[in-house]
């Protein structure tokens, strides 16, 4: 009979290589990232900027390694200008400008809550009025009837 994968002692030649671990195909993985990345770009496109050059890791294309390669020296410039006085001043301009803006928000707001309880406190004084004045009105009727 014939054997199969029968080693005897001996010398081989044995080739190791070392790929990463897949969790699915390639253009399944790209897929995914692809429907993730269209979700993020309608919810938090800043997220979705974020997020790129993850998608572009999946992508097995020379094309890719210029987006990846600019990607990244934007990244590198942003934090350089970010770390600059002008940029810390703008920042510190901006927040000042968002608090101004959320106390405006909070007086204004105090201010409708202010009208919608003098709204409901005359609403309650004309229930109270017009109940009277039924109540008064039925009386001049059950008075008028035992005349």
């Amino acid at each position: 009979p014939k054997m199969r994968n029968h080693i005897n002692i001996g010398r081989y030649d044995v080739t190791l290589q070392t790929v990463p671990m897949t969790l699915g195909s390639s253009a399944e993985r790209l897929q995914n990232s692809k429907e993730i990345m269209q979700i993020l770009a309608t919810v938090d496109p800043e997220l979705a900027a974020q997020f790129l050059p993850n998608l572009l890791t999946e992508i097995d294309s020379p094309a890719a390694d210029p987006l990846r390669d600019l990607l990244s020296e934007r990244a590198k410039a942003q934090e350089a200008a970010a770390q600059t006085p002008e940029a810390q001043a703008q920042q510190e301009m901006q927040m000042r400008q968002m608090e101004l803006s959320l106390k405006t928000m909070e007086a204004k707001l105090q201010e409708l809550e202010s009208r919608t309880m003098q709204n409901a406190a005359r609403a309650q004084e004309s229930l109270e009025r017009a109940k009277y004045h039924g109540q008064y009105a039925a009386a001049e009727m059950g008075n008028a009837g035992k005349k």
